[in-house]
């Protein structure tokens, strides 16, 4: 097992939120609808979440195809989509006029620990000594 694999896995299951959070409200079929309204008020970005977090969804579900897929390829992805999630929420804590609201701290930390993750696993000293061992 290749000792960065927790990362990658934190790192997708913080990406694929929107994909349990969309679980979750299919499951609670009354409050589904407010739930989603909840976390998504605005449609367009909850229909972008999805897309953007098909790929580290399917990394946790579908879990042969990404074996062969190299370790550090798949901490390249997931880090330039992490600092797209991260430059997303920034637009939403813009867009509500810098107003402190928990949820969004915590995105943004959680976010923050998950680059900060991955960036150490790519540029750790085994990664760097060994670039092209999955």
């Amino acid at each position: 097992m290749n000792p960065h694999q927790p990362t990658l896995l934190l790192a997708s299951v913080l990406l694929s939120r929107t994909w349990w959070l969309f679980i979750f409200a299919a499951a609670s079929r009354d409050q589904g609808a407010e739930l989603l309204a909840l976390f998504y008020p605005d449609r367009q970005w909850f229909y972008l979440s999805l897309i953007a977090g098909l790929i580290p969804f399917s990394k946790l579900i579908v879990v042969k195809p990404w074996q062969r897929v190299p370790w550090r390829l798949q901490a390249a992805i997931l880090t330039l989509m992490t600092l797209a999630d991260i430059g997303y929420q920034l637009k939403v804590v813009v867009a509500s006029s810098w107003d402190f609201h928990l949820s969004n701290a915590l995105l943004l930390w959680l976010a923050a620990m998950s680059l900060w993750l991955l960036l150490r696993a790519l540029f750790s000293r085994t990664s760097l000594e060994h670039p092209f061992v999955s």
